[in-house]
């Protein structure tokens, strides 16, 4: 890709350790705890399991770093999904079911049979 070296750049400046600790107690927050669901919490997980399918030094070490908050929010759909009284079939961010979808990709990916039960 002509902007490949940007890319990585980016990914690299985003997605350090401190900037994922700081993600980490946005969701910690009580009042947070619905923040982004289900959603963006399915795009997190998605990032994850792209980055650790990426055979590269930069990838491992991206990885690495958003590994705490993927796990965080795998525990997040884990303590959710039990309290809905029924699926969610409507639009895009509400639908549960894509980000049920992105989230059993991750599952499988990282072996969480938790998450996948």
């Amino acid at each position: 890709m002509p902007r490949a070296a940007e890319i990585r750049q980016k990914l690299e400046e985003n997605l350090t350790a401190e900037n994922i600790s700081g993600e980490q107690k946005i969701f910690a927050m009580k009042d947070n705890n619905s923040f982004e669901r289900t959603y963006g919490w399915a795009w997190l997980l998605q990032l994850q399991r792209e980055l650790l399918r990426w055979d590269d030094p930069l990838g491992r070490k991206l990885s690495k770093n958003v590994a705490p908050l993927a796990r965080q929010i795998a525990a997040m759909f884990i303590d959710y999904l039990p309290k809905m009284n029924y699926p969610v079939r409507v639009g895009e961010h509400t639908n549960l079911a894509f980000a049920l979808r992105l989230a059993w990709d991750y599952a499988l990916q990282v072996k969480d049979d938790s998450l996948r039960q």
